[in-house]
């Protein structure tokens, strides 16, 4: 069963393809979002071993180490059918968002280790064994409508190679 999630804004407004805030700081934070699967879809899995392979063999070296800012990561977010790219305290904005646009060229060039792949299992099984509070449970329900139904077919999908 396809979640709707994915497809339904929860807001009625049209967001800008690209926004820019000038704050008077010398560091910013950035980010980069593209729409993906809905939260029950098979892909979501692959999504998020990429997000965990993209911030940890990628985005914190060239963003974070080489570029100085203080964080970078990647994320999949199943509930709201979004992957997104981030940084924060980062001095270098124009450099980051090249960085991010390119990273799905970089996963696609890298030949990912057996070690690799491991590791991102282990990190995308740490947030999803984690325990979950009545209210985040609760939370889910009336802002992403992802149903008891859902999160369980979720949980017994064949999830990660």
């Amino acid at each position: 069963m396809e979640s709707p999630v994915a497809n339904t804004p929860l807001f009625d407004f049209v967001a800008p393809a690209k926004a820019f805030f000038p704050l008077p700081y010398q560091v910013s934070y950035a980010a980069m979002c593209v729409r993906t699967v809905p939260y029950t879809n098979k892909d979501g899995a692959a999504l998020q071993m990429l997000a965990q392979l993209l911030t940890h063999k990628h985005l914190h070296h060239e963003i974070r180490e080489k570029g100085g800012a203080y964080g970078a990561g990647a994320f999949h977010r199943g509930a709201g059918g979004v992957f997104g790219f981030y940084s924060y305290r980062d001095p270098n904005v124009p450099n980051t968002l090249k960085i991010m646009e390119d990273a799905g060229g970089f996963a696609l060039r890298n030949d990912w280790t057996a070690k690799d792949l491991e590791e991102a299992k282990l990190s995308v099984f740490q947030g999803v064994d984690a325990p979950t509070s009545v209210s985040d449970e609760g939370m889910i329900n009336f802002m992403d409508g992802i149903t008891d139904d859902m999160r369980q077919t979720f949980g017994s999908m064949p999830q990660l190679p």
